[in-house]
C-alpha cells in the first residue's frame, strides 16, 4: 500500500496516484474547526461528492479493480438503524452535512460501473465501562462477475 499526499481536486495529481493501482481506497470526511458538532465546517460542504466525481472517471480510465470508500452507518437506507437521539444530532448539527454528502458520494459510486465496496463505519464508545468488546466490519459489496 502506498499513501500519497496532494490536492485531491487536482485531476493530474490524482491521475498520477491512481495510475497503476489495482485498488483505490477513499477515507475522506467533512471536518469542522473542532470536535464540537455545531462548530463551523472547515472543508467545502460538498467535499466528499466532489472528490469522488474526480476519482471515478480516473479509476475507470486506469482499470482500477475495486474502489473502496468509507461512509457512515446511518447513511441512506441505514438511517433508521441508528438511535433516535443520533438521528436528531444529524438533523440539527453539522454532522448532518457529512451524512448528506456521504450519501451523495455513495450514489456516485453506485452508478459508476466500477467494482466497489462501501464501508459504513459506526461510532463506538464504552462510556468508561470495563468490559470486553467484540468488533465487526460491515461492508457492502457489489457483485463481481
Amino acid at each position: 500500500m502506498s499513501i500519497f499526499n496532494g490536492n485531491e481536486f487536482d485531476k493530474l495529481v490524482l491521475e498520477t496516484f491512481i495510475k497503476g493501482c489495482d485498488y483505490v481506497r477513499g477515507v475522506l470526511n467533512i471536518s469542522r474547526n473542532s470536535d464540537f458538532i455545531w462548530h463551523k465546517i472547515r472543508t467545502p460542504k460538498n467535499y466528499l461528492s466532489q472528490v469522488i466525481k474526480v476519482v471515478v472517471p480516473l479509476a475507470k480510465k486506469h482499470s482500477v479493480k475495486r474502489l473502496v470508500v468509507c461512509s457512515a452507518w446511518g447513511v441512506s437506507k441505514t438511517s433508521n438503524d441508528i438511535p433516535l437521539w443520533f438521528r436528531w444530532l444529524i438533523k440539527n448539527s453539522n454532522i448532518g452535512v457529512a451524512y448528506e454528502y456521504h450519501e451523495r458520494q455513495e450514489e456516485i459510486v453506485l452508478i459508476s460501473s466500477l467494482d466497489w465496496t462501501i464501508i459504513r463505519t459506526v461510532g463506538l464508545t464504552d462510556f468508561g465501562r470495563d468490559r470486553s468488546l467484540r468488533s465487526v466490519v460491515i461492508a457492502f459489496l457489489n457483485p463481481v462477475y
